[in-house]
């Protein structure tokens, strides 16, 4: 169903757009999540928003150690209680490639989502169910 999933290149418009919430919590979704991880991989990603395979529905992945037990979905997506302090981080963006820049990211953020079969869920501060800042800084680059 999304064998011809791809990522798509800045500036495509799709990158620009305001993405819809996800309605349906359904084996489509869970098909789209287990492409995205496959291209985020191929591409040597930690973290991929469904805008940038030119969807525009509010849901992104993350996985910033690599190992599949590590792998994270996040639809519907909140993010609140951004702290003031800021950290300094290289990131990079798929749909940016070969540009990696250094950028300054809340130092604990708190997200409210719900996974694939439509349970909510939260991370606390700061947002990491691992022992990583990176977790963190990856939620933050993939949900703005």
């Amino acid at each position: 169903m999304y064998e011809d999933l791809k990522i798509v290149l800045y500036p495509h418009p799709r990158l620009k757009k305001i993405s819809a919430p996800v309605t349906a919590f359904d084996e489509n979704l869970k098909a789209l999540a287990r492409r995205m991880f496959e291209v985020m991989r191929e591409s040597r990603g930690v973290g991929l928003a469904a805008p940038q395979v030119g969807l525009n529905i509010r849901l992104f992945i993350i996985n910033p150690t690599g190992k599949p037990e590590d792998d994270r979905v996040y639809v519907n997506p909140v993010l609140t209680e951004l702290s003031n302090q800021e950290e300094e981080g290289e990131e990079g963006c798929l749909s940016l490639p070969q540009l990696n820049v250094d950028v300054f990211r809340n130092k604990t953020v708190h997200i409210t989502a719900h996974d694939l079969e439509g349970k909510p869920f939260e991370q606390p501060k700061p947002a990491t169910s691992l022992a990583s800042g990176s977790t963190r800084m990856t939620i933050s680059t993939e949900f703005f």
